[in-house]
C-alpha cells in the first residue's frame, strides 16, 4: 500500500465475486514533507441518522423462484450510500466504491433456484483523517463487506433466512431479527423482503502514525483504544466492540433505506 502520501486514511470493504472496478477518484496533490501528529486521529463513530439517507424500492417485478429478478434486485452499493456513510463517520472525505456480482441459490418448494445478480455486494473505500486509504480496494487496515444475501417475497425470505449456527447469537436492532457473530465481526439482519449482512475484516496493521494503538474509536462521547500488543484477548475485546457498537449503526443505515 503506498505509505507516500501527506496523510493516512481508513478504508471499508465489501466483498463476493469480483466484477467491475472502483470509480475513477482524483488523484492526491503532490507535495513537500508535512509535520505529521505523535498521535493518530481517533475514529468518530456517530449514530446513524433517524430516517432513510437513500430510499431503496423494492416494488420491482419478482420472478417465478420468488426472488425479485435479476434487474430488480437491491444493489449493495445502492443500501449504504455516501450521505448514510457520512452519517455514521462523520469525518469522512472521498469514497470508492467497486460493485460485485454474485450467484446466489434458494430453495423453494422441493426445489432449488439460483439467480445471477448483477450487484449483490459492494466495496467501499472511506477515507478518514490519519488512516491509511487505497482506492483500489488493496491491502488496508479496515474492510466492511455489505452483501444482499436474499431478496424476494416473503415467504421466500421466511423460507430461506439464516439460523443461529456456530458461535451466532439471536439479536434484535431496531425491531429486526438478526444473528451477531463476533469471531467473524459479522451482523446479518432480516427484514420482511430482504436478507443482508454486513461484515467487518481487520488484518490488524497498526496505524503508521500512532504505533501504541491499532485503532481508536470515539463514540457516544468515550473513547475505546484497541492495542496491537495485546494478543487474543485485545483482539476479541475489539471483535467484540465493532460486531456490537461499530457494525449495527451501518446497518441500521441499511434497516432504514430498505423501509424497515
Amino acid at each position: 500500500m503506498p505509505r507516500a502520501w501527506g496523510s493516512s486514511v481508513l478504508v471499508v470493504l465489501a466483498a463476493i465475486a469480483a466484477v467491475g472496478c472502483a470509480p475513477a477518484l482524483p488523484p492526491l496533490t503532490a507535495g513537500g514533507a508535512t509535520p505529521r501528529p505523535t498521535t493518530a486521529a481517533p475514529v468518530q463513530l456517530e449514530r446513524a441518522a433517524p430516517t432513510a439517507t437513500a430510499p431503496v424500492a423494492l416494488d420491482g417485478p419478482i420472478g417465478p423462484t420468488g426472488l425479485f429478478e435479476p434487474a430488480a434486485w437491491p444493489r449493495a452499493c445502492a443500501v449504504l450510500d455516501d450521505t448514510g456513510l457520512r452519517t455514521v463517520l462523520p469525518g469522512t472525505g472521498r469514497i470508492a466504491r467497486k460493485p460485485r456480482a454474485g450467484e446466489m441459490t434458494v430453495f423453494g418448494v422441493g426445489r432449488a433456484s439460483t439467480v445471477q445478480v448483477p450487484e449483490a455486494s459492494c466495496d467501499i473505500g472511506v477515507e478518514l483523517p490519519d488512516k491509511d486509504f487505497d482506492p483500489a480496494g488493496g491491502y488496508n487496515e479496515y474492510a466492511l463487506t455489505v452483501e444482499i444475501r436474499i431478496a424476494g417475497t416473503p415467504e421466500m425470505v421466511a423460507q430461506n433466512r439464516r439460523d443461529p449456527s456456530g458461535d451466532e447469537r439471536p439479536t434484535v436492532l431496531d425491531g429486526t431479527s438478526c444473528l451477531s457473530r463476533s469471531s467473524a465481526q459479522e451482523l446479518t439482519c432480516t427484514t420482511s423482503r430482504v436478507e443482508f449482512s454486513v461484515r467487518r475484516g481487520s488484518i490488524g496493521i497498526p496505524n503508521p502514525i500512532d504505533r501504541e494503538a491499532v485503532i481508536r474509536y470515539v463514540h457516544d462521547g468515550r473513547t475505546e483504544v484497541f492495542r496491537r500488543d495485546g494478543g487474543v484477548p485485545e483482539v476479541e475485546r475489539r471483535n467484540r466492540y465493532e460486531t456490537e457498537v461499530v457494525l449495527p449503526e451501518f446497518a441500521r443505515v441499511i434497516l432504514r433505506n430498505l423501509g424497515s
